[in-house]
């Protein structure tokens, strides 16, 4: 599945820092070939208690973390 896939599916943030070495997404087409996803944090969007979609920011460089600041101002979006 894709990043967002998995991440509707959850309800807690979905936080990739570098998807070459996370076993759910390293043989992805989206990490393998282009746009060669690296990094990925994603929130699940309800509406009345339905999933919807998901908020999300990619990159194309891994990071070494997200900080507790960064997944709150995107929960409270996510909200």
């Amino acid at each position: 599945g894709t990043f967002c896939d998995y991440a509707i599916r959850r309800s807690r943030p979905t936080v990739v820092l570098d998807a070459t070495q996370d076993p759910l997404f390293a043989k992805s087409p989206y990490v393998e070939g282009v746009p060669n996803v690296r990094f990925y944090v994603g929130f699940p969007l309800a509406v009345d208690g339905q999933r919807v979609g998901t908020l999300c920011t990619l990159d194309f460089q891994p990071r070494a973390e997200v900080t507790r600041q960064q997944l709150e101002q995107m929960e409270a979006l996510a909200r």
